[in-house]
């Protein structure tokens, strides 16, 4: 007797999932990501280069969603909490070639 509530209840269990999941809305359509982060080309300088041709990692800086967090007057405080590898040094050991927009910068 036992077994058949069990049974019995993991029939009514199975049922109300059945409906459950033909009562789910339709999902919409995945969207299209503008911006496609694998890239096999780098602009380095004045020309293209494979991406597996350069010695060192490549950073992108979502210039988005640093305009809506304000939270100096400099434009470029905080960078080095957002970009990867970017420590400042007393000595000046370890500079980086930051370019932005094809100029470069000083980090």
């Amino acid at each position: 007797m036992k077994h058949k509530f069990i049974g019995l209840a993991i029939c009514v269990a199975f049922a109300f999932n059945v409906f459950q999941v033909s009562a789910q809305a339709d999902l919409p359509e995945a969207e299209i990501i503008e911006t496609d982060t694998i890239q096999k080309k780098v602009e380095v300088a004045f020309r293209s280069v494979d991406e597996m041709d350069l010695l060192g990692g490549v950073s992108v800086i979502d210039v988005d969603a640093m305009t809506k967090k304000a939270y100096t007057s400099s434009s470029f405080a905080f960078i080095e909490n957002l970009v990867g590898g970017m420590n400042g040094n007393i000595w000046g050991m370890n500079d980086l070639l930051v370019v932005v927009d094809g100029m470069v910068r000083d980090a």
